[in-house]
């Protein structure tokens, strides 16, 4: 065997590293605190109901890409996947009217001309830049800080057009953006799916995975997935320990050396491959001053680089009430904490008719959370806690059903969920699902993986760059076995 890897969280980046450890010939443990593997990529069920968690698209699922090849080599997808059939990134209503981003870019843009005659210009550019966009790849190769002048020749000619939708819009936020806009249901459209304060390029590249064809969701959703990569694990001889929390790194003659377990087991090891959360690592198993300097800063700089979450209720509604798919809708004005808000998103997975009982659907409703939002949930008490999560929950049923009445019918809340959901679940840092909110004008925070003053110890996670995500948490995972083996 080539060495001992002991990896730290069975999310998507323990999960991939752990899978790449065991095909580059290492023995590998790994340790999970919940009960389940998956960390934020899972789902649950309720009352008959099934609740997915994370996958609103697949980054990766067309053949051909190195990011789909990973995804293969871990098992999340494979020859058999069966995808969900659809035709559109979202949906927006306001006052009667809506507009849908189509995957076919043409129809998008014929659409949105009609509706306002007078924004005809700003789409074209709009639906231009997605076009150029659809070149945009996530690296999943290599890591940069492991690139030659080739492999950064190579990534340049795949992506020969980002520079051009960088130029326009790299320093705009999606609030910006839509303010090009006359008509209230485009600016809606443009500045509702994702934070105002959002950089626009992430959006334009987000729309143009899903037009590319290279943003499906695989049937079964996020557990399925998960559960996909854990099998792979084990068929390669790996293993993982679930609720098993560790207490800290393991260091011995200033290298990390293996982990401390709850109960003071040490689990020696040559390598540690940490790949939880980082703001539990930092200051929690290792010291503080340890953290690198970019990340640091970030941390510290609460403005110029926040944290995005949501609030979330899962309802059954009446199968067909609730459009396919995800519709923004404006509905009348309210208030939870410090958030006043005016617009709502629903998903509804009725595409999956294993997850509700024949004739009912799942729909879930999200209202995007700041900074703000996580430090106001954070000061309640238990019971205003539970109170304000029910009168949150209870206004998103009063909405839904404004906009789409016969979802009354039989409408039952299955669960509502906030911030500290994700703090108490997955460590999750001020309740983030994603990394750090990519925003115009600011620098991502990244990291090569690897401590300096703790050698030993590699990382991996979607916190490794903005804005995070499944794609950024499978490669880590793949990089940071890499890195040890460009070690030795």
């Amino acid at each position: 065997m080539a060495g001992r890897i002991v990896v730290v969280g069975a999310g998507i980046a323990g999960l991939a590293a752990a899978i790449y450890g065991r095909l580059a010939g290492y023995d590998v443990e790994v340790f999970e605190k919940n009960a389940v593997p998956g960390g934020e990529c899972t789902g649950w069920d309720r009352r008959g109901h099934h609740i997915d968690n994370c996958i609103h698209w697949l980054t990766g699922s067309k053949p051909g890409s190195a990011l789909n090849d990973v995804w293969r080599t871990v098992g999340a997808l494979g020859a058999d996947t069966v995808f969900v059939p659809g035709d559109k990134f979202f949906t927006a209503r306001l006052g009667g009217r809506e507009a849908t981003l189509w995957h076919d870019l043409d129809r998008t843009e014929r659409e949105l001309s009609a509706l306002s005659p007078a924004d005809k210009v700003e789409i074209k550019r709009l639906i231009q830049a997605v076009r150029l966009a659809r070149c945009c790849e996530i690296p999943a190769d290599k890591p940069l800080d492991l690139m030659g002048p080739i492999d950064y020749l190579k990534m340049g000619i795949r992506m020969k057009d980002m520079p051009k939708v960088m130029k326009a819009y790299g320093d705009v936020s999606l609030g910006e953006l839509a303010e090009r806009f006359t008509d209230p249901l485009l600016r809606m459209l443009v500045n509702s799916y994702m934070p105002a304060d959002y950089a626009a390029y992430a959006f334009i590249v987000s729309y143009a995975t899903m037009a590319s064809g290279n943003g499906k969701v695989p049937r079964g959703g996020s557990r399925a997935l998960t559960l996909r990569m854990a099998a792979r694990l084990e068929e390669l001889g790996g293993r993982i320990h679930l609720s098993e929390p560790i207490k800290r790194i393991w260091q011995h003659e200033g290298r990390a050396a293996g982990v401390i377990l709850q109960d003071g087991t040490k689990v020696a090891s040559d390598y540690v491959v940490y790949a939880a959360d980082m703001s539990l690592l930092f200051g929690g198993l290792i010291k503080r001053e340890l953290m690198p300097e970019g990340w640091a800063k970030a941390y510290e700089d609460r403005s110029s680089y926040p944290v995005m979450s949501g609030l979330q209720a899962a309802f059954s509604v009446l199968e067909g009430s609730v459009p396919s798919g995800t519709t923004l809708f404006a509905c009348a004005p309210f208030r939870v904490g410090p958030r006043e808000a005016s617009c709502l998103s629903v998903h509804c997975y009725d595409y999956e008719p294993a997850w509700a009982p024949e004739g009912r659907a799942v729909a879930q409703i999200n209202l995007t959370q700041s900074d703000a939002d996580w430090e106001w949930w954070k000061s309640l008490d238990k019971d205003d806690y539970r109170a304000s999560k029910e009168k949150a929950a209870a206004i998103f049923a009063e909405r839904l059903v404004d906009e789409f009445p016969e979802a009354a019918n039989g409408l039952e809340l299955l669960d509502a969920w906030t911030p500290l959901t994700y703090e108490r679940f997955c460590g999750a840092y001020r309740g983030s699902y994603m990394g750090f909110k990519a925003m115009p004008k600011a620098k991502s925070p990244s990291c090569k993986g690897v401590i300096e003053g703790l050698p030993g110890l590699y990382l991996a996670g979607q916190w490794m760059t903005s804005p995070g995500g499944l794609p950024i948490a499978v490669t880590s995972g793949k990089f940071a076995i890499q890195r040890i083996q460009r070690s030795e």
